[in-house]
């Protein structure tokens, strides 16, 4: 049964939310039973983006934390994802669980808004199918349950494709497509900076483009 977008786009969140829950839940008590921790094997990363984020939450909590410290001495390409932890952690509590419920709900907004970009670029069944797709895909959601960057990245990733691709349409700066392109490229830049800097060069050579197949009323 066909059903109007708006429809479909509240069925298909709350439908990511439900599989990403599950996985969650699942590989959890998997990592318990392989590992005797809610890690996967060999989880040197994982187990370090939770570690630091449970030293930053402690530094909030004490009056300890020195960010501009912080950023100086670490990697850039980490300490998003640090930061991104250890203020979960000092709002919900330091639990590895309270990230990874994080990660459903972006990792869900994530399929909400790819079907909304796929919707401006393709047609209305490849939106859908697409966007479907992508809420079942395993590794996607295989991701959702582990504590390193990718789900957050994803998200990102696509927002910024999202809001570019949506202020070339309008033909203007209109604030709210503007607010969306910042707040998914700039906390890119701390997750992968190279990754930033490449998805802002390809917007401006997109919209490049755009503007002179328009001009040149190709």
């Amino acid at each position: 049964v066909d059903v109007p977008d708006h429809v479909f786009s509240r069925r298909i969140f709350f439908f990511s939310m439900f599989f990403r829950l599950f996985t969650v839940v699942l590989i959890y008590f998997i990592f318990i039973h392989q590992t005797g921790i809610p890690f996967e094997p060999y989880a040197a990363d994982s187990y370090a983006y939770h570690n630091w984020g449970k030293q930053i939450a402690s530094g909030m909590m004490n009056g300890t934390f020195n960010a501009s410290q912080f950023f100086y001495y670490d990697d850039i390409d980490d300490t998003g994802q640090y930061m991104l932890i250890g203020l979960l952690y000092y709002l919900f509590g330091s639990h590895v669980i309270v990230f990874r419920l994080f990660n459903v709900i972006i990792g869900s907004l994530t399929v909400l808004i790819f079907f909304k970009l796929a919707g401006m670029v393709f047609s209305r069944n490849v939106a859908r199918l697409s966007s479907v797709m992508l809420m079942l895909y395993p590794s996607v959601l295989y991701y959702t349950g582990l504590h390193l960057k990718e789900t957050s990245m994803i998200f990102m990733i696509i927002l910024t494709i999202y809001a570019g691709i949506k202020i070339n349409k309008s033909h203007r700066l209109d604030s709210y497509s503007v607010l969306l392109f910042l707040t998914g490229l700039i906390p890119l830049f701390f997750f992968r900076n190279t990754l930033g800097v490449l998805l802002f060069a390809s917007f401006i050579l997109y919209t490049v483009i755009i503007n002179w197949l328009v001009e040149a009323e190709i």
